[in-house]
């Protein structure tokens, strides 16, 4: 990738920037390659359901349970392409927007250089908390994909600020120990809730499988604050 910076270095949120032509390259594809994923994935769903609807006045009472099965089969590969979607939106958004800005005038008249929040630390905490509660009033009214994409966009969110965001407050709040440890105990505590509540829906409940794979999100939490925060923990 080209180093070559395009703005100045900056500090946001405790680290410094490093924008780049190829990281701004990068951001930029990550975009792009979502939002076909999503698109494709979505054609594919439609897709199915026009054969589905084609094949309804045939379907026979002995043959529900196998075109069901096959209904279920035909989720997967949307959903696999929305994840894949959520994740490269964060790679854009979450992991590379803050190291990027804009020039903007005051109230005074003078020119200022803002960078985009680093919606990954504590700067990202009330974004987030709007962004589900969106997320929320909306789901099942987006569509599969849309909605298996922003799960997958707002888990990696939550993985990282309830790591990265939430040890300012711990420091504030006089709670006497170092990063590393504080990975491990977030890490371990959002590890049991995510996991407990990701494996009751999948394999204890009869919901959908629409909603059993947009609840693979929360296994996916799960492991990935295990990963992070409690293997990889920081030193």
């Amino acid at each position: 990738m080209n180093s070559t910076e395009i703005q100045k270095q900056v500090d946001v949120a405790g680290e410094e920037t490093n924008p780049t032509i190829g990281r701004l390259i990068w951001y930029i594809l990550s975009i792009i390659i979502c939002l076909s994923l999503v698109i494709f994935s979505e054609k594919l769903l439609k897709k199915e359901e026009a054969k589905e609807g084609e094949g309804d006045n045939l379907m026979t009472t002995s043959t529900t349970t196998t075109e069901s099965s096959k209904k279920d089969k035909h989720l997967l590969l949307p959903w696999f392409l929305s994840v894949t979607g959520g994740i490269m939106l964060w790679q854009g958004i979450g992991e590379s927007s803050w190291h990027y800005g804009l020039e903007i005038d005051n109230n005074e008249g003078e020119k200022n250089f803002v960078n985009f929040p680093r919606i990954e630390s504590f700067q990202g905490i009330p974004i987030l908390v709007v962004f589900v509660l969106l997320f929320l009033y909306g789901y099942g009214k987006l569509g599969f994909g849309v909605e298996s994409c922003l799960g997958a966009f707002l888990g990696n969110w939550y993985g990282h600020v309830c790591i990265l965001g939430t040890y300012p407050f711990a420091l504030a709040c006089h709670i006497n120990v170092d990063m590393k440890a504080w990975d491990r105990i977030m890490g371990t505590i959002n590890f049991v809730i995510f996991g407990i509540i990701g494996f009751y829906i999948m394999f204890l409940t009869k919901k959908s499988k629409q909603t059993k794979y947009l609840a693979s999100v929360s296994l996916f939490i799960a492991f990935g604050v295990l990963v992070y925060g409690v293997i990889l923990a920081e030193t």
